[in-house]
């Protein structure tokens, strides 16, 4: 059973793929252990002796010294705005890279919808929103192109870069579209988009009769209602749309779908409401245009401000690593109707926990585009310059504030490589991992050590006993800022490969961020 299996962290050894692991949770830094072991080192067990002796406590592999806490991400400027006639507000950023590209969807909310002749026709201020689906590209993540498609039309022209208009999914527009990228589709459909819409009574009462279990309970017959959308395309350009809704459920934010290879099903990731709190939902299915209801799995921090809601949750997985999912939630604060980003981690995307040290990324100085209120986009993508770095959307005005006044512009919330978060030692402090199998027989770390500090990394067997040759005391110390720093141990030993192990960790006034299984050479 490997650790991406559909119960990671069940059994041990865990196995380690070659790769980098960053520390963004705690499945890496074990608790350690109590027992009690008599003068001979032999343990005992909690139902007593056969025979008295003296015994002593024994706590092995216990963490001291350290604390695992988020890094703060950093801002960029706007690095796309609202420079068309057919963009008013920008938002809900997608990037994937690939192929070397980068390549955006955003959402642009059209002039009109504030017009005092045509937005009354189209329902404004409607809840759908009636966005604009639009498409940029760039060679390196800051330098954005939005080219001609043909394909959508704005004041009877097709010269622009909407890739999905009313034309096609009519006046009320979309909202919230989530374009991705299926591995596992014929051509004609690798690419699918989820996104949120208009539909009327009779879509409804036709629903509530075939599939009365995938109908929101919060729906009613108004002449709006909110149900959720699918389509398809060849290049995530000309999109082929489901006329019938996917499910009938109002999650009025940006969506994110994907297909988890793993568990062979399609995943989607929405907004729901518990207790009058916002929540991150999830459902999964294996027919993409049929989904279930979905359920709660996250909801506000408990260490949040009481007034906190939480928004958009920008899953995505950490760069070539499919154990690591990342959520980086809006968090909303009701008392002053401003957001902040945060963060929170899962080894299944099932089961997701806060990582310590929220928020990651706070609102914007009162001056910049972001000063008001900001959304978490989708894709954590690497960057020129050994960064990292995630989408979002910025408003130069709080979240309720009439949103026709507001400037908008699409930015990076950046990160050093391998740098989400990081376990800390303000002095002395060590822990170990479980019992792992290490894949490859080389070791490199993510550290930045402060002048007069040091990292060991020492490895140990499965009872956390330290293997000679490989213990903390025989590794050379690693000093300074690396980004990969190879452990070496005197002699020239190498750790076992496919054999269970701990890893040892010993860090004097300095943080490490992850480690990396190098393959053999």
């Amino acid at each position: 059973m490997s650790i991406d299996s559909r119960y990671p962290g069940l059994v041990t050894p865990l196995p380690v793929k070659v790769g980098y692991h960053p520390f963004v949770d705690y499945r890496f830094i074990h608790p350690g252990r109590a027992r009690w072991v008599d003068d001979d080192c032999r343990p005992h067990g909690a139902w007593g002796l056969t025979n008295p002796t003296s015994l002593h406590a024994d706590f092995p592999a216990v963490p001291r010294g350290v604390e695992l806490r988020a890094e703060p991400g950093v801002r960029t400027e706007p690095v796309l705005k609202a420079t068309e006639p057919w963009e008013k507000l920008v938002w809900w950023p997608k990037v994937i890279f690939d192929g070397g590209r980068y390549r955006l969807w955003y959402e642009a909310v059209p002039p009109d919808h504030w017009d005092p002749e045509i937005g009354p026709k189209l329902a404004w201020p409607n809840p759908v929103f009636g966005g604009l689906l639009c498409y940029a590209e760039s060679d390196d993540g800051f330098n954005w192109t939005k080219p001609s498609l043909g394909i959508g039309s704005w004041d009877g022209s097709t010269d622009t870069n909407i890739s999905l208009g009313r034309e096609t999914v009519g006046p009320m527009g979309l909202h919230g579209a989530s374009p991705f990228i299926d591995s596992e589709a014929e051509p004609d459909a690798r690419y699918k988009m989820f996104w949120y819409g208009d539909a009327t009574p009779e879509v409804v009462e036709a629903a509530r009769r075939n599939r009365p279990d995938a109908v929101d309970p919060r729906t009613t017959n108004d002449s709006h209602v909110r149900a959720m959308y699918v389509g398809t395309s060849p290049d995530g350009l000309n999109w082929t749309v489901q006329d019938e809704p996917a499910v009938v459920f109002c999650s009025d934010t940006l969506q994110v779908v994907e297909w988890d290879a793993l568990r062979k099903q399609y995943v989607w990731y929405g907004r729901g409401w518990s207790w009058g709190r916002r929540t991150i939902t999830r459902a999964e299915t294996t027919d993409f245009s049929r989904w279930p209801l979905p359920q709660d799995v996250l909801t506000a921090s408990p260490t949040a401000p009481e007034q906190t809601d939480i928004y958009t949750n920008g899953k995505t997985l950490y760069p070539g690593d499919s154990t690591t999912h990342l959520m980086f939630p809006t968090l909303y604060d009701r008392a002053t109707d401003q957001t902040t980003i945060g963060m929170a981690t899962s080894v299944d995307g099932v089961a997701w926990s806060w990582t310590p040290g929220n928020p990651v990324l706070p609102v914007g100085p009162p001056d910049g585009v972001d000063g008001g209120s900001m959304f978490v986009g989708i894709g954590l993508v690497p960057l020129p310059g050994d960064r990292i770095g995630l989408p979002y959307a910025g408003y130069s005005y709080p979240h309720k504030f009439p949103a026709n006044l507001a400037d908008s512009g699409i930015c990076w919330c950046t990160w050093t490589r391998g740098r989400l978060a990081g376990v800390h030692a303000a002095t002395e402090g060590e822990f170990w991992t479980p019992p792992v199998r290490l894949a490859g027989k080389g070791l490199r770390v993510n550290c930045r050590v402060q002048p007069g500090g040091s990292l060991r990394v020492g490895v140990a067997d499965d009872e956390w006993s330290e293997i000679p040759g490989l213990s903390v005391s025989d590794c050379q110390p690693i000093t300074g800022d690396q980004l990969d720093a190879t452990v070496t141990w005197s002699g020239g030993a190498r750790p076992p490969v496919d054999q269970a192990v701990s890893l040892h960790f010993s860090l004097r006034t300095g943080s490490v961020f992850g480690f990396e299984v190098v393959g053999a050479d």
